[in-house]
């Protein structure tokens, strides 16, 4: 499994965009989405969920307050303000996944901080 994440996104349209993240292949248009860094585009992300897994536990965004998080036990509400260690969120690709929503003409940074097991 993959240990977190930092990724930059951007939706240029003038809507609210909700997104699966890492479940659909494709964006929106008007989306993008990539690794910090630029090394990674979002279909080498979607497919190292489906190969690795991503884990992590909570996480941080300067323009996404909430997220909602999706797998087949459980569906429930993340805010960016509560950092619980003790959260196991792991993105599959498949049916476990976040669902973001990404404000009209923005962009900004996405981190899912690691999972660390003690």
């Amino acid at each position: 499994m993959i240990n977190g994440f930092v990724l930059d996104i951007e939706n240029t349209t003038r809507e609210d965009v909700s997104i699966a993240l890492f479940k659909e292949k494709q964006l929106p248009d008007g989306i993008s989405i990539q690794s910090i860094r630029g090394e990674y585009d979002y279909e080498s992300l979607v497919l190292m969920a489906k190969n690795e897994n991503f884990i992590g536990c909570c996480f941080q965004s300067d323009f996404i307050a909430k997220v909602k998080v999706i797998s087949p036990e459980v569906i429930y509400d993340l805010d960016s303000r509560v950092v619980a260690s003790d959260n196991k969120i792991i993105l599959d690709g498949f049916d476990q996944y976040l669902s973001i929503v990404v404000p009209a003409n923005s962009m900004g940074f996405f981190q899912l901080f690691p999972f660390i097991q003690e």
